[in-house]
């Protein structure tokens, strides 16, 4: 054990948790062995006879737990651990991990007591209970005796509210501890619940991974009240507007803003919000003694009537673009724009969505690409156009408290309240003394070929993901080993990326059954000594691609299951990255699906997870060249420019 790269910094967090009265936080990159660390952690405690409530925003993570316990360190951890799983649905449970779901616990435990006493019956009191075993009662003694005996209790941070205790709401802590696996995609309001039944407080995740999922629709009606109807309609109408006076491509051209409700609350706002702009009105009262000086203007606001449009069409000649309005119908003014300045003639509408369901969505974009760079600044640009200065700070507090996750929050804080002077852990985070006795950052990552690791230790982890020694051998990989590790299998097919229709790349879809083929057959006639199965995970970042990809699977595998298939000796996985985080796989073949500048893949938090799922190799399908030249995200351009293109599969 002392061999192995990563065991010093392990043990460190170990010691600090048992050492800590309240929290501890440990963070580690994807395979540096968080996983392996809980379980020591589960162990440590139970051998003290503590009781653990383990909980996770995702099924996968609490069932790797729960899995490993009763798998590979079986030998060690059946003497001390009794692992009980709780869960709503059986079907997104393990296949491996349902027979410890409380209610599977309960049926075999009664039919085993039921199956003795059927042939044991002498006493009154077997009779009793023979008669009574399956009767139904506020509390089943079978379900409580099984509770009270287990010191692991495991759920989702939503599932482990069936738990009968926290169901009931009783007070006070009935666990010693409790243990939160991917603490970077758990939020506050969720993390509250389940930390009301223990007495301490474990987190463990990266907050370079995914963050929490929060619905648009939960934060869109906390800030729909915070404007009047009318306020709102007009920010929206504008806000097309404020996009193209930000744009250079425009700078020399002539605004024509339409408006069809009040002309002058539109002029008024916009003059206020622009000062230095020429801007005219033209309403239904139009005077040629206006045509020199709308030649001249920077934004014309009109009323959207035939006469305005008439007016323009003949007498406005400079070059110029339309919001919210047409001419497409006045063959004189398009004719004009033509042939004057050689362009065809720009006309835009604003959004039509919600105002609060554009600032939701924008601020949900803003907090994934937080850590991108200037290149997506343009996000909060467009939040600067749909947010008045009046509730700025207050839509603002919303997303420092909604978005991050608890471990984010305990590291950062969420910033101070208005009047707020003293620091809170809840505002500012743990302050240096006290974080540097509670927190861990592991540096070594256990899973990953080196060359695999490379575009997130550079881009995602300043150079501080470190590979040990365990990665740098071959660890018996032999498929392909003529290829590079990290391998393009490079298409031009644009068809995922067209506005409007279903995002799917047919392309991708055949280069990836291919590929799956090609290692299948070979996995056939190379089995793994031990007889264990081979891994693949087949992953995309978009749901219509992930559906074409399930009937190739299908058709490949002859099951129609929906994420799990079996191939010989071969387990296939089809997921979407978001859902895949927390897994990993022997190979993976990746899905770009489409090329456009603001695409999932440009969240860095959700490009580390896709980057960070294989053990051994690594195939990307997309168009490397346009990833290259023109990817928003340098770690997209570093993955193109540093890793070799395969010929695409002819058809």
């Amino acid at each position: 054990m002392n061999q192995k790269d990563g065991v010093y910094e392990q043990r460190e967090f170990v010691s600090k948790a048992f050492l800590s009265k309240d929290f501890a936080l440990m963070e580690g990159p994807p395979g540096s062995g968080k996983t392996t660390t809980i379980i020591e952690l589960i162990m440590q405690f139970a051998s003290q006879g503590k009781r653990i409530l383990l909980c996770s925003a995702t099924h996968a993570a609490v069932d790797n737990v729960i899995e490993r316990i009763k798998g590979r360190y079986k030998e060690i951890c059946d003497t001390e651990i009794i692992p009980v799983r709780i869960s709503r649905f059986e079907q997104p449970v393990k296949e491996s991990v349902r027979p410890y779901l409380l209610r599977n616990l309960v049926n075999t435990y009664k039919s085993e007591i039921e199956k003795h006493l059927k042939k044991n019956n002498t006493l009154d009191s077997q009779k009793f209970l023979l008669e009574n075993i399956n009767s139904k009662s506020e509390q089943d003694p079978i379900e409580k005796i099984i509770l009270d005996s287990a010191n692991l209790v495991a759920g989702t941070m939503i599932g482990i509210l069936q738990h009968p205790d926290i169901r009931a709401n009783k007070q006070g802590a009935s666990f010693d501890v409790l243990i939160v696996d991917e603490a970077s995609k758990v939020t506050f309001s969720d993390f509250i619940v389940p930390a009301l039944h223990a007495k301490k407080w474990i987190l463990v995740g990266d907050v370079k991974q995914l963050s929490p999922y929060v619905e648009n629709d939960y934060v869109s009606e906390n800030i729909a009240s915070m404007l009047g109807e009318a306020q709102q309609q007009a920010i929206v109408k504008q806000f097309e507007l404020k996009i193209k006076l930000a744009d250079k491509r425009f700078d020399d051209c002539l605004k024509i803003f339409f408006t069809e409700t009040d002309i002058n609350s539109d002029f008024n706002s916009i003059k206020s919000e622009y000062p230095n702009l020429h801007i005219l009105k033209i309403d239904n009262a139009t005077d040629e003694k206006q045509i020199l000086v709308i030649n001249t203007a920077d934004i014309l606001v009109c009323m959207n009537s035939g006469k305005v449009k008439e007016f323009l069409s003949k007498n406005l000649f400079v070059k110029s673009i339309v919001v919210n309005g047409s001419f497409k119908r006045d063959f004189d003014f398009t004719f004009r724009q033509h042939y004057m300045h050689n362009r065809e003639l720009p006309e835009f509408t604003s959004k039509d969505e919600e105002w609060a369901e554009m600032v939701s969505s924008r601020l949900n974009q803003s907090f994934s690409f937080r850590n991108a760079g200037e290149e997506f600044s343009n996000i909060d640009k467009e939040l600067k156009y749909l947010i008045p200065n009046k509730i700025k700070d207050e839509v603002y507090q919303i997303r420092r408290l909604v978005f991050p996750s608890i471990l984010e929050l305990l590291q950062n804080g969420v910033g101070k309240g208005e009047g707020q002077r003293n620091d809170r852990v809840l505002s500012d985070g743990f302050n240096r003394t006290h974080k540097q006795s509670r927190f861990t950052s592991l540096s070594y990552q256990h899973r990953m070929h080196p060359d695999i690791a490379k575009t997130s230790r550079e881009n995602f982890y300043e150079n501080n993901l470190q590979s040990a020694n365990t990665v740098k051998e071959n660890r018996g990989w032999n498929y392909a080993l003529n290829e590079p590790v990290v391998k393009w299998i490079h298409n031009n097919d644009k068809t995922g990326s067209i506005k409007g229709n279903k995002i799917i790349n047919p392309t991708e879809v055949n280069d990836i059954e291919k590929e799956l083929l090609k290692f299948l057959a070979w996995a056939k006639n190379n089995p793994k000594p031990d007889g264990e199965h081979y891994e693949v995970a087949v992953l995309t970042f978009y749901l219509n691609q992930e559906s074409e990809l399930r009937r190739r699977i299908r058709k490949i595998t002859k099951q129609s299951n929906f994420s799990k298939f079996h191939k010989d000796n071969t387990d296939i996985f089809l997921y979407t990255v978001d859902k895949f985080q927390g897994q990993e796989a022997d190979l993976v073949l990746l899905s770009f699906t489409k090329y456009t500048r603001d695409a999932h893949f440009n969240s860095p938090n959700r490009l580390n997870v896709a980057l960070t799922r294989a053990r051994f190799k690594l195939v990307l399908f997309g168009n490397k060249e346009w990833f290259k030249r023109s990817a928003k995200l340098k770690a997209l351009r570093d993955l193109a420019t540093n890793f070799e293109s395969i010929i695409r599969y002819e058809k």
